[in-house]
Formats: C-alpha cells, structure tokens, sequence
C-alpha cells in the first residue's frame, strides 16, 4: 500500500476516533467530571435514570446487605436524608450475589424511605458495570453529585458528605 494512502487512512481512523470520544468528553467518576449516566428498575417497578435527577443534588451510595461497614453506616446515611431532604435525593445501589429481594427488606428494615433504590445482581464488586463506572472497587462508596451532574465529592463516606454539606451551607449563608 503507497505511503499516502497509509497515511490517509491514519488521518480518517484518527479523526473519526477524536470526533466519537468528544461526545463523552468531561464523563467519568472523578471530582469535577459528569457522573456516568445509570439507569435500572426501581422496586415498585419504574424506570430510573440518574439524568433525570439534574437540578438537585444527588447521594450516590453503594452498598449491600453483607457488607458490615455499610450496615454501620446507614444509620448516617438515614440521618443524612432526614435531616435535608428537602436539599438533596439519595439513590441507593444494592451490588448482591442474589437478587431475591433481601436487599428491599434489609433497606426498608435500615430505614431507607427515598424511592430510588436500585438492585445489582453481581458476584464480585469489581464486575459490576455500575461500579465500574465509577470506579467503585470497596463498599460502602458515596458520591456527591451536584444540580448540573458533576460530582463534587467521590468514593467518600457518608460522614464525609455530611461535612461538605455543612461547610457548603455555612459558606453560602454568609
């Protein structure tokens, strides 16, 4: 193949490339990026897509029902959504071995009442796609989410989100 040619073809691959990865340009789960986009089934049966929470802050919290940290930390994370709930939404993912409604009756039993509560169905933690893109490897993991989609905090504890609220609200208060 004549030298050009090679080098045409390089140009077109190179272009096409830069043009299909602009589109997800600024996504990814560090502070500062737009948060992955996720979607699935809520347990009363509707569609949930994160999207469809720009224009409030959002808790990203995965968890699940054997992991003994995240059992220790709901109680911050219930705490957390009562005390401003009229400023922030919080999406619960559950990464399980079984998908036999446990985790419902386990978050219901902990005194997650926000409506967005997902399922995963996954052996590991690391091969869960929802936690991969967010690069999620050890639970429990938090992330704060701002109105535009853009994480302000990521693969934080509960507590850590709780003081950045509480900065933020003193620092806008002023």
């Amino acid at each position: 193949m004549p030298l050009p040619y090679r080098l045409f073809i390089i140009s077109v691959v190179l272009i096409l490339f830069s043009c299909s990865s602009s589109k997800e340009e600024g996504v990814g789960s560090e502070v500062g990026m737009i948060a992955p986009e996720l979607s699935g089934i809520l347990p009363n049966g509707e569609k949930f897509n994160l999207k469809d929470l720009r224009g409030e802050l959002v808790v990203l919290d995965f968890w699940g029902t054997w992991c003994g940290p995240c059992l220790r930390e709901a109680p911050d994370l219930v705490k957390l959504q009562n005390d401003l709930s009229q400023h922030l939404q919080v999406v619960s993912i559950a990464l399980e071995k079984t998908d036999d409604g446990r985790s419902e009756a386990v978050a219901e039993r902990l005194g997650f009442t926000w409506s967005y509560r997902l399922t995963e169905k996954i052996a590991f933690v690391r091969l869960s796609k929802i936690a991969g893109a967010y690069g999620v490897s050890d639970l429990p993991s938090s992330f704060l989410i701002d109105e535009n989609g853009v994480i302000l905090l990521a693969r934080s504890s509960v507590k850590e989100i709780r003081s950045y609220m509480l900065d933020l609200e003193k620092s806008t208060s002023k």
